[in-house]
């Protein structure tokens, strides 16, 4: 990457332009950068998938009472690497004055993730729920969450003892490897499994055996 200067984005008809304060770097943002994405991406683009900040400049079907608010707004997959972003009116939320920008970009789209994939699984107060991968943005807002509802346990899956003992920290009952071992006080069965590594379970491991939810 590097540091250029371009002319200011003119937003259209349903667009705002936001003054960014904080921009929000995620894995999207990684593999795009890695060429391992797909194509699409020419050289030159610039990055970035979410951003915080406020907004100084809305498209003419835009009220322009709008103008001046803090928000938080996903940019697609191009566009918040930069001091004016440009969003399509509908993928902006206005972030209640409690919530920094800094906080807003690391909840963002990795937290809403975690939110709707528990909801859509309808954990509950004494679930129990696996969360694979759990070590990323969107696993660590998944732990958390999952102990906010009142999950009776929460085991991870992950390949470093540093991060399960991170994980802990954010809620995590148990910690498993990979292979679903390493805790002999984990259950060996899960009301709801989170899958963000998206490699086949495993059909040797009682931890995985007869998940009854799941998204």
């Amino acid at each position: 990457m590097e540091l250029v200067d371009l002319p200011a984005p003119k937003p259209e008809a349903d667009q705002v332009v936001i003054r960014t304060d904080a921009i929000g770097i995620g894995g999207v943002d990684a593999v795009i950068r890695r060429g391992t994405l797909g194509g699409g991406y020419p050289a030159g683009m610039v990055l970035g998938s979410e951003v915080a900040g406020t907004i100084v400049e809305v498209g003419a079907d835009v009220d322009q009472n709008h103008i001046g608010q803090r928000v938080w707004a996903f940019t697609g997959t191009s566009g918040g690497y930069a001091e004016l972003a440009v969003a399509g009116f509908g993928d902006v939320i206005v972030l209640p004055d409690g919530i920094s920008s800094v906080d807003a970009v690391a909840l963002g789209s990795a937290a809403t993730v975690a939110h709707f994939a528990l909801a859509h699984a309808h954990v509950g107060h004494g679930d129990r729920v696996l969360v694979r991968g759990a070590a990323g943005s969107i696993g660590i807002a998944a732990v958390e969450l999952a102990t906010q509802l009142g999950a009776a346990a929460v085991a991870v899956t992950t390949s470093s003892s540093d991060r399960g003992r991170r994980l802990q920290q954010f809620g995590a009952t148990h910690v498993l490897d990979r292979a679903g071992d390493g805790d002999a006080s984990a259950p060996t069965e899960f009301d709801v499994i989170v899958d963000i590594a998206g490699d086949p379970l495993s059909p040797t491991s009682s931890t995985i055996s007869r998940p009854t939810a799941g998204w």
